[in-house]
């Protein structure tokens, strides 16, 4: 009678989730955000004349 216990108790245990790879995974898509950020501000600081054009209002209210 143990033994039927135990074959029925492993059927129900489930794998255990991966919380490492899935920490591993949230870092690196915030350091490829990061590092678009970056790059974005880096655009911005070498062509600072066209950012001024392109304000996102309409030329009427510029």
């Amino acid at each position: 009678m143990l033994r039927s216990n135990m074959g029925k108790q492993k059927e129900m245990i489930l794998a255990k989730p991966n919380y490492s790879f899935e920490k591993r995974q949230k870092e690196l898509a915030k350091k490829k955000k990061k590092e678009e950020k970056r790059q974005q501000k880096q655009e911005k600081l070498k062509n600072p004349d066209e950012d001024k054009g392109n304000s996102g209002l309409p030329e009427e209210l510029s």
